[in-house]
């Protein structure tokens, strides 16, 4: 029946919303809908050609009947409820991959690695979109930190990674890994620039003070929210275990092993990501 396939779609999408979870790619129905679309469109297409006015002939205007505007007049709110049941299929499953994403702290290979269930219902646009996200979120946030005279590098290293991994869109875990690693080396390069950028900022604290104007990003700290016109000055937090985790491998290159319970006093960019995925707390 005209329409079916477009509301499968629609509580598709609805179900993925209530539960919070990518459901298995609806192949068969989209396919179905996709030839349905067409089907409506032949006849659409035919009436147009014959009652348009630029290809009747000379000092005559083609007038469609009644009936036949009527029947276009169905078909093309039927496309058009078609075309927008497909919108909302696509956009729901992009906005679950995006939340996904941010759950895991911003990790692709926790997000959607092998052994995770949101991977078995992942197609390969899926696929696509989570990499290229993932790569987008990474760009926006080294750019704030950025030295002019890198961009250069950057751009160079960009553009090989993306040879690289566009050449199969079907990732598997060890290209997950490969990108995290590339990514935290990236991060952990980023970080250093800015800590040493940083020290000659200390110097200039009290030039807001003073009257001087303050840029947007020396002011307002866009990833870590909130407002702060100086370097923070603890350096060093003091954290406690909240699960077990096992051995893992600071920004700074430290091996730790943490255990639920355990309390450590670390640099504060090495627990920003524990803190962020639910493994630490700091304590006073």
């Amino acid at each position: 029946m005209l329409g079916d396939h477009a509301n499968l779609l629609v509580l598709d999408s609805h179900r993925s919303l209530q539960t919070r979870t990518l459901q298995r790619y609806a192949e068969p129905t989209v396919r179905a809908l996709i030839r349905e679309c067409h089907h409506l469109a032949d006849p659409v297409e035919r009436a147009v050609s014959m009652y348009d006015p630029s290809l009747a002939p000379p000092n005559t205007i083609p007038e469609m009947p009644q009936h036949v505007f009527a029947e276009m007049r169905v078909l093309s709110l039927a496309l058009q409820r078609n075309r927008r049941a497909l919108e909302v299929y696509a956009l729901q499953r992009i906005e679950i991959l995006k939340t996904r994403y941010w759950e895991m702290g911003g990790n692709l290979g926790k997000a959607f690695g092998m052994g995770t269930e949101v991977r078995g219902h992942m197609v390969v646009v899926d696929e696509a979109f989570a990499k290229g996200y993932a790569d987008l979120c990474l760009k926006f946030k080294t750019a704030l930190y950025n030295d002019p005279d890198d961009e250069d590098d950057e751009e160079d290293e960009d553009d090989e990674a993306s040879e690289e991994e566009q050449g199969n869109l079907h990732l598997h875990e060890e290209d997950y890994e490969r990108i995290e690693e590339r990514r935290e080396r990236r991060q952990q390069r980023h970080e250093g620039r800015r800590r040493l950028r940083r020290r000659p900022r200390e110097g200039n604290a009290g030039a807001a003070d003073e009257g001087q104007p303050t840029s947007l990003m020396d002011a307002i700290n866009l990833l870590g929210g909130g407002t702060d016109q100086e370097p923070p000055k603890d350096l060093f937090l003091s954290v406690r275990v909240l699960k077990d985790v096992g051995e893992v491998e600071t920004l700074s290159g430290a091996r730790l092993s943490l255990t639920k319970g355990s309390q450590y006093f670390l640099p504060r960019e090495d627990v920003e990501q524990m803190v962020v995925l639910g493994e630490v707390e700091v304590i006073d």
